[in-house]
């Protein structure tokens, strides 16, 4: 991994196991001669992610507590600032802008190689503004820490059990409803919302996550795999959701 990634992720898997959130152990680390890149040898979970574990098992009720205990733990600590842990100096925008600009570039780039979506381009922009425009900031904003992609190729059934997270390097101070907006498009009601959440935050990133799919699909199916089953599939239903959203 390039260095910013090996410092987040060092630090962010003794921040978690600090927690008692199960993370990989590191089993060794260092650095490579011509100074690119760091490396990190890691523990190799023995369980299944969740993608596995939710084919092969009928009642995931038990572990959706487990995972819900792990984010709680993980929503208890917060910062008055956001971003990555190891950082310590406040960035000068809002979160949702910050969300926001990065979105608007993912939406831009693959409007430059497909038609259907360089069409819908400023429907969409107007959209995000719009949804952006509806949240109300409160005084004195804490952020919670949050993974950050929450997805089930990222959360581990141990043996044992346990809940496990891996891919640890882009855990944050961030809005919950980040993480929340993701999950609930991955994973449905099969994982309750808290009731705490900020509906417009939610809604917000939410479109946002659509969009970054569609993004990723775009991009994938046009300079990788054009006839790749789930990247198609992805694409046309985000786009599909997009257009709903827009009229």
């Amino acid at each position: 991994m390039f260095p910013d990634g090996f410092t987040y992720y060092t630090h962010n898997s003794k921040l978690l196991t600090d927690l008692g959130i199960r993370v990989p152990h590191i089993l060794t680390a260092g650095y490579h001669a011509d100074g690119d890149f760091d490396y990190a040898i890691v523990e190799y979970f023995k369980g299944q992610n969740m993608y596995e574990y939710m084919n092969s098992v009928g009642n995931t009720g038990a572990v959706v507590d487990k995972i819900m205990e792990v984010m709680g733990r993980m929503a208890a600590k917060k910062r008055s600032f956001y971003g990555p842990p190891v950082k310590n100096k406040p960035i000068d925008i809002s979160p949702g802008q910050l969300v926001y600009d990065f979105t608007a570039e993912e939406l831009n780039i693959a409007s430059k190689l497909d038609k259907d979506i360089a069409d819908i381009q400023p429907n969409i922009l107007h959209l995000m503004q719009q949804k952006m425009n509806e949240i109300t900031e409160t005084k004195n904003q804490e952020y919670s820490l949050i993974h950050g992609e929450l997805t089930p190729d990222h959360v581990y059934i141990l043996e044992n059990g346990e809940v496990g997270l891996i891919d640890v390097d882009g855990v944050k101070y961030f809005d919950v409803e980040f993480d929340w907006a993701l999950i609930n498009l991955t994973y449905g009601n099969m994982m309750p919302i808290p009731k705490s959440i900020n509906t417009e935050k939610f809604e917000f990133y939410k479109l946002c996550w659509k969009i970054e799919y569609v993004s990723v699909a775009t991009d994938y199916l046009i300079n990788v795999d054009g006839n790749h089953n789930w990247f198609r599939n992805s694409r046309e239903k985000n786009l599909r959701d997009l257009k709903l959203m827009m009229f």
